[in-house]
């Protein structure tokens, strides 16, 4: 007697018990869809364009830095480490950030306008700088009538930090720096990527040659850091904080190591050290942080 094949499609339950292995169809990933649905392509692109136009700043700078030398040097005063520490300081206030005069310092010292010491001292300036836009910030919460004790209490607490840290780090690390303590310690240039970078940005700093001083590069390059700067912060994500979750919130963010780990993680993403203290001045001002 012969079998005719049933048209129906075979049940899994019965597969299993005469041992026929069942015809597994085409399985979706219905997870991995929804979480490319949920990318923000446009943040994503934004942050490309953002490190792209930080990286040409770099080399801006760095190729006006030579022509600055005299100005540094001699109307500045910029020869020694105390003159470069003050002038960090204040250029930090000029620009409202600490980053970018960092990077001016390491754009002075790729071009030999200042040694070791004086970029250290510099950067430390910097710092100091960034710290004080913080107070600044908590007295602009007091002149639109938050309350007074939290933001400026943010403020002086942040400055004070920052102080009294950096200037027991600016003692030692011109004691490593003179003792020359990591002379051995000397990273790969990075020639392939360094070619790279040039044969990337090495046409554009030649266009803007053609019709612009030499000089001007390093203030054209400070203006695109600081729009670099501002496409990070635009392509960071927005949170909001439902009412259920402050309660929860509050309790993680009372621990040390939890805003210890959010303020490396705020300035790795952003770049800026004064904006991961910039935050602490809204944080306290809603009961989020206590110091």
């Amino acid at each position: 007697m012969t079998n005719t094949p049933s048209p129906l499609p075979p049940d899994p339950h019965n597969s299993l018990e005469t041992g026929t292995p069942a015809v597994a169809g085409p399985v979706d990933d219905p997870g991995l869809m929804t979480s490319l649905r949920r990318v923000r392509w446009d943040k994503v692109g934004l942050f490309i364009v953002s490190l792209f136009l930080f990286v040409l700043a770099i080399n801006l700078m760095k190729e006006g830095a030579r022509e600055l030398a005299p100005l540094v040097r001699d109307v500045f005063d910029v020869n020694s480490p105390a003159n470069a520490l003050g002038f960090g300081w204040l250029f930090a206030y000029l620009v409202m950030s600490g980053s970018p005069v960092a990077a001016s310092a390491l754009a002075f010292f790729s071009a030999g306008v200042i040694n070791q010491i004086e970029t250290f001292a510099m950067i430390t300036g910097s710092r100091f700088g960034a710290s004080f836009i913080v107070l600044f910030i908590g007295f602009v919460y007091v002149l639109r009538g938050r309350d007074r004790s939290q933001g400026l209490s943010m403020g002086l607490l942040s400055l004070l930090v920052t102080f009294s840290t950096y200037t027991v780090a600016l003692v030692i690390g011109v004691f490593v720096l003179q003792s020359g303590t990591l002379d051995w310690f000397q990273p790969s240039s990075g020639a392939l990527l360094s070619s790279i970078f040039d044969l990337v940005f090495d046409p554009i700093i030649g266009l803007l040659l053609s019709f612009l001083p030499r000089w001007s590069l390093f203030v054209v390059g400070l203006g695109i850091i600081l729009v670099s700067f501002n496409l990070f912060d635009r392509c960071l994500p927005e949170m909001s904080i439902k009412e259920s979750q402050v309660g929860r919130v509050s309790r993680m963010v009372y621990k040390p190591w939890v805003m210890f780990l959010l303020g490396s993680g705020v300035t790795m993403i952003s770049m800026s050290v004064s904006v991961s203290l910039s935050i602490l001045v809204p944080l306290s001002n809603r009961g989020f942080v206590r110091r």
